[in-house]
């Protein structure tokens, strides 16, 4: 998504509600502050609680379209490929698809509860490459496509490689 609000929550209160400055609020809290989806969903409901407080006269208007709360499900699947190595991990990610790039790039925080992502993780711990972590870390999942994200990551191991 690289236009709009961060978040489905956003998007909604804005497109559905008229609450640009709620839309705004929610937006700006950050999924990558956050290791537990319990402590994210609190703030959320922390934001709309605060601004329905301040806002009594608009809180109960009705949106025009309805929101549609949905859930996701993981089924971790192995794709039967492994990465040793910085040129395998280069090699595996070039056809990596969006559900997996997602499994590990992003949602891996909540589910692991890093403050980082898989791969951070893995240059860091298996590799020893701190640095290389460190800026694939900085990636900024929200302004950017998951093909962008993608391209960005070859971009930085491919000067890792060439180091």
């Amino acid at each position: 998504m690289t236009e709009g609000f961060s978040n489905d929550f956003a998007q909604w209160v804005l497109g559905s509600c008229n609450r640009p400055v709620l839309a705004e609020q929610m937006a700006s809290v950050d999924i990558r502050d956050y290791v537990s989806v319990v402590d994210l969903r609190n703030d959320l409901r922390k934001v709309v609680e605060e601004y329905c407080r301040g806002n009594s006269n608009t809180a109960s208007q009705v949106a025009f379209e309805a929101f549609f709360f949905c859930e996701t499900v993981e089924e971790k699947v192995s794709l039967g490929r492994e990465a040793w190595t910085l040129e395998d991990f280069r090699d595996g990610l070039q056809d990596l698809a969006h559900g997996s790039l997602q499994f590990h790039f992003v949602t891996s925080r909540l589910r692991l509860q890093l403050r980082t992502n898989d791969f951070s993780r893995w240059f860091s711990k298996e590799l020893g490459l701190t640095e290389l972590a460190r800026k694939v870390d900085q990636i900024d999942i929200y302004t950017t496509t998951l093909d962008s994200a993608r391209s960005t990551l070859l971009h930085l191991v491919e000067r890792e490689l060439a180091q």
